[in-house]
């Protein structure tokens, strides 16, 4: 009897077992495990990391606008607007000078963001006395009948003025070519030609040359001072309902037609306004400064070339849902491993007896090579993983 108690016994727990599936209970538990630890070990590098905190992990689930990559990235192109007017010389903004590799740049990445961004600046300009006598104005001279010229980019267009054409009541001296950099949805950018011409179809102040005269450069149709208003604030466009502005004196940050506070600990603008503006908006030699850039409420994508804008808020938002999913695989994978305990635990007695006959230096060993495959790249990159790998094997 008891012989056969134990032998029906043991066929039962078999076929317990085989129905059980211990090795995949152990599995996705192990998995589960994994997933999770891997996540919030993930986690914890990127709020270290970034320095900022736990906002870092709510961008995805948040509004682009309000994250801190929205306005670091606008603060990145502010930044532009303001090196391109203090550089000192319309011909760097427009990107046309001999010397304007970073302007160029500098530009190329303001309009490869197509109709996501407004900008404009304008600079009221003195005239001052060069080396010999003449008298110059953002770096043109006026000699009666020397030609001045200036070498385009190649992605920049010519405006040409013959001698003695009437431009705008005024008479040129010699020929005068400008251009303006190519925007990314394909159009030309603004380029203001002496007497204040516009070529390329967008907007100038004033004639360039002329004596105290602003000059402008933007992407706005009658430039800057057309979406200001009287009190010197913006006045933007439907549509636009976020913008930077340097009026002059002071850089504000304007939302939905409210002045942002950005002295607030907790406004998440702290360290981003440009420490170049942050006192006078005026220039060496006495010119004034005047700054807008403006960002439309419904990002759009840009059929020429790649938007930051737009791209960043795609990978933020595929980011948070890739995020979740992997998640939720790993709680389903841990619960399912919880809830099979019985037949994980009869997997894991089988391993015991299998690891107990192997050395303790060899299952330390395997151990730690597991734990470098499986965390390995979220802590030290996959360069570096790879790297160890290839010298240890």
């Amino acid at each position: 009897m008891d012989t056969r108690s134990r032998s029906t016994e043991e066929t039962g727990r078999g076929d317990y077992v085989k129905r059980g599936r211990p090795f995949a209970a152990w599995l996705a538990f192990f998995l589960g495990l994994a997933i999770l630890g891997g996540c919030l070990l993930s986690a914890l590098v990127l709020v270290l990391a970034s320095g900022q905190g736990l906002d870092v992990l709510k961008a995805p689930f948040i509004d682009y606008r309000e994250t801190s990559l929205f306005r670091e990235r606008t603060q990145y192109y502010f930044s532009f607007l303001l090196t391109l007017a203090n550089d000192g010389s319309r011909e760097a903004a427009e990107g046309t000078s001999r010397d304007g590799t970073y302007a160029n740049y500098a530009t190329r990445m303001l309009n490869n963001e197509g109709e996501n961004l407004l900008y404009a600046i304008a600079v009221e300009t003195t005239n001052i006395e060069d080396d010999t006598g003449e008298s110059s104005a953002n770096g043109s001279g006026s000699d009666g009948g020397d030609n001045l010229e200036s070498d385009s980019a190649p992605t920049n267009t010519a405006g040409k003025v013959t001698p003695g054409e009437d431009i705008a009541g005024g008479t040129t001296g010699g020929d005068v070519a400008s251009g303006g950099a190519t925007n990314g949805d394909g159009t030309v950018g603004e380029a203001t030609t002496a007497g204040g011409e516009v070529a390329g179809g967008n907007s100038t102040d004033a004639d360039v040359a002329g004596n105290g005269s602003p000059w402008s450069f933007g992407n706005i149709g009658g430039g800057l001072d057309s979406v200001t208003g009287p009190d010197n604030m913006p006045v933007l466009p439907e549509g636009y309902g976020y913008c930077w502005y340097l009026d002059g004196e002071k850089v504000w940050v304007i939302n939905q037609g409210e002045p942002v506070d950005t002295d607030r600990l907790d406004s998440g603008y702290r360290g981003l306004i440009p420490s170049v503006a942050t006192g006078s908006g005026e220039r060496p030699g006495g010119a004034k400064v005047r700054a807008l850039l403006a960002v439309k409420d419904v990002l759009v994508e840009n059929p020429y070339v790649h938007s930051r804008y737009y791209q960043e808020q795609r990978v933020l938002y595929i980011g948070g849902r890739v995020a979740i999913f992997v998640v939720a695989t790993g709680i389903s994978l841990l619960a399912y491993g919880v809830a099979k305990r019985k037949e994980r635990h009869i997997f894991e007695s089988k391993m015991a007896s299998l690891s107990g006959r192997l050395w303790l230096e060899v299952k330390a060993l395997t151990s730690a090579f597991a734990l470098l495959v499986l965390f390995g790249p979220v802590v030290f990159g996959h360069s570096r993983i790879s790297s160890l790998v290839h010298a240890l094997f």
